[in-house]
């Protein structure tokens, strides 16, 4: 029989989340998902405000590092940026929304949310300005794209569906004409 381990009790957490929301988030609930007894559970974890820090911290490595060190392997700034894009929209964005609407009344969701924003952000930034941006305009462009990256979740959900696949088109043409224009001296 497989042993059980953090990380199976942490994805069944984000299943559960991404399913029915943060109030699928207990004990028993999480133990009858696993088929699992309260003490398998607490080898793992000290108590459910434990557990609920580690779950944030793996949504954070799960649908957000791991997109960025997968983008990281593209071999230039551009390319990073397209597989970032097709990264991002193979993910789990009802997790996104129901965080989003958690963080409203829970600190550490919020926290955590906020770290994750400001990664996201960051790292669209960077990659901007390794495609010859100039910092203020990169940061400007990467807030615009991860807000319409946001609206997109909130207005689509799927952001494989034709219409989030127009938008985003859309969009990419038109900062790459921003980028063209403002390159010109």
């Amino acid at each position: 029989m497989k042993r059980t381990r953090s990380k199976d009790w942490l994805d069944m957490g984000l299943h559960l989340l991404s399913q029915d929301g943060v109030s699928a988030l207990t004990l028993d609930r999480l133990c009858a998902a696993m088929h699992k007894t309260k003490g398998s559970f607490y080898h793992h974890f000290g108590d459910m405000k434990s557990y609920v820090g580690a779950l944030l911290a793996h949504w954070q490595a799960n649908l957000t590092q791991a997109a960025i060190d997968h983008a990281e392997t593209a071999p230039d700034p551009k390319a990073r940026l397209a597989l970032l894009d097709r990264t991002v929209r193979s993910l789990d964005h009802r997790l996104d929304q129901i965080i989003r609407t958690w963080a409203k009344q829970d600190p550490r969701a919020a926290q955590v949310l906020a770290e994750v924003d400001q990664t996201r952000i960051d790292y669209i930034r960077e990659l901007f300005e390794a495609n010859g941006l100039e910092p203020q305009l990169a940061h400007r462009l990467a807030e615009l794209e991860y807000t319409a990256f946001l609206g997109a979740q909130q207005r689509f959900g799927d952001l494989n569906s034709p219409e989030a696949e127009q938008v985003a088109s859309t969009l990419r043409r038109a900062i790459e004409a921003l980028v063209h224009t403002s390159r010109q001296p």
